[in-house]
């Protein structure tokens, strides 16, 4: 069950409270940081970071009480912005300055295979933002692209038009890209959209094997974006995102998704 707060309660009527993407996000933003790192409890959780390195690291306790300076650099450390609050919320001119190379780019490829002459260019869509406005805007972009097709819902008078790929299996697909790409390493996701295809590729080799793709059970490189991402329902983060791609692609009439890792 989702909890009952407001943050809930603006995700869940963003098509009525018609707030700017931007706004939406600084209000996410400031709910998380307000519960947890704001000016207010700055003190409280440096005192629980102290205290519990300290009973983790005992020789640190009396370096605390001798040493003022190393004590403070301590409380620096504390309040130190992570890189996943950078990747999630950081704003676009942090992003380029600190992490260039995290965006995501989307290419269109005329054909079947990568263009190897430059004269005949591919068109691209490259987006450099905080990654919970940078996945629905990739997700938009790949699915506007997408041939659509018409069913009638039973009961219904008025057809529905639909992209031919399941809308989840496009958002599982870049959730996990982006939960799963080594950020050590400086290269952006890639979704390239051939005549006939779709490859979305990451640096990172997977952890888990590729035989046990789709087998309950995570392994995570990056526990604290899949921990967000799956509390906003954008990813599973339990190991069943890949089989619940390939079932709606089964049932959707498509080829199963196809996935390589190599180191």
């Amino acid at each position: 069950a989702l909890p009952r707060d407001v943050l809930t309660v603006l995700l869940r009527n963003e098509d009525r409270v018609e707030l700017p993407p931007d706004l939406m996000l600084r209000e996410i933003a400031f709910y998380l940081q307000a519960g947890s790192h704001s000016t207010a409890n700055a003190t409280t959780h440096a005192f629980h970071d102290i205290v519990s390195w300290c009973d983790a690291q005992p020789a640190d306790a009396a370096r605390m009480a001798a040493d003022p300076l190393f004590l403070q650099r301590c409380v620096h450390e504390s309040l130190r912005p992570t890189l996943a609050g950078i990747v999630l919320f950081g704003k676009p001119m942090a992003l380029r300055r600190m992490l260039p190379m995290v965006k995501i780019d989307y290419i269109r490829v005329p054909g079947l295979e990568w263009i190897e002459d430059p004269h005949e260019r591919f068109q691209s869509v490259e987006i450099r933002k905080p990654l919970l406005l940078a996945l629905p805007l990739a997700e938009a972009t790949v699915i506007d692209q997408l041939p659509k097709g018409f069913r009638l819902p039973e009961g219904e008078l008025h057809s529905v038009q639909e992209p031919i790929v399941p809308r989840k299996v496009i958002r599982e697909a870049l959730a996990n890209a982006v939960m799963h790409r080594s950020y050590t390493q400086h290269s952006p996701i890639q979704i390239i959209r051939y005549s006939n295809r779709i490859e979305i590729r990451n640096v990172g080799h997977s952890l888990k094997p590729v035989a046990e793709l789709g087998i309950p059970g995570s392994r995570l490189r990056n526990p604290t974006l899949a921990a967000v991402l799956h509390d906003l329902n954008l990813a599973e983060a339990k190991g069943t995102g890949i089989r619940s791609m390939r079932r709606l692609a089964a049932e959707a009439g498509l080829t199963l998704p196809d996935f390589h890792s190599s180191r």
